[in-house]
């Protein structure tokens, strides 16, 4: 009822945002609509998956391309914060529709100052937990502590918390992981343990 609702209001013109699939721009009634209710600009996150190892998964960003052309040939924002240099310009030529402005490049440094990964060595599971432990008390920021199965996630969430660590944990297991990821983004958790 509610994709229903939703594609009415983009019938009738009422939507000026829409977030879609890969896979739905191959169905020919939903790019009807589109067509329809006109697109001023196609933006496609996660641009590397027409390239590369990205297709074989996900088929359907190979034809996003085709999809830009039959929608009369938008301006297009292809988002990636994972490309090099050679699947940029792979972007550029899996995307080029003819007929339309071609397409710029514009890339920033992968480098983020306010990442950063950092790996130890520990000699046994006690010497790990301790120095997780330590390392999660000392640092100021918020991160994520990644744990090999949903039960490790939980186990080691109550652990930093029982040490007077703000943690909790994130698995495909759970029911409300937007309210927790939310949490997360907006400061509330500190240590989120996926």
């Amino acid at each position: 009822d509610a994709l229903r609702r939703a594609l009415s209001q983009l019938a009738g013109g009422k939507v000026r945002l829409v977030y879609a699939a890969p896979e739905r721009l191959r169905q020919p009634p939903f790019l009807h609509l589109l067509r329809q209710a006109g697109v001023n600009r196609l933006v496609i996150d996660e641009a590397h998956c027409v390239s590369v190892w990205g297709h074989d998964f996900r088929p359907d960003y190979l034809y996003i391309a085709q999809a830009r052309k039959l929608l009369g040939s938008p301006p297009l924002l292809a988002l990636s914060a994972t490309a090099p240099p050679r699947v940029r310009r792979d972007i550029v030529q899996r995307l080029a529709v003819e007929g339309a402005a071609p397409m710029g490049i514009y890339a920033g440094g992968v480098v983020r100052p306010n990442l950063r990964l950092s790996v130890f060595y520990a000699k046994n599971n006690d010497d790990k937990l301790q120095r997780l432990l330590a390392f999660c008390q000392a640092q100021t920021g918020s991160g994520i502590v990644y744990g090999g199965t949903r039960a490790r996630c939980e186990e080691l969430a109550a652990l930093l918390r029982q040490q007077g660590v703000d943690a909790t944990y994130y698995h495909a297991g759970m029911g409300d992981r937007a309210r927790i990821q939310d949490a997360f983004m907006a400061g509330r958790t500190r240590v989120v343990v996926a």
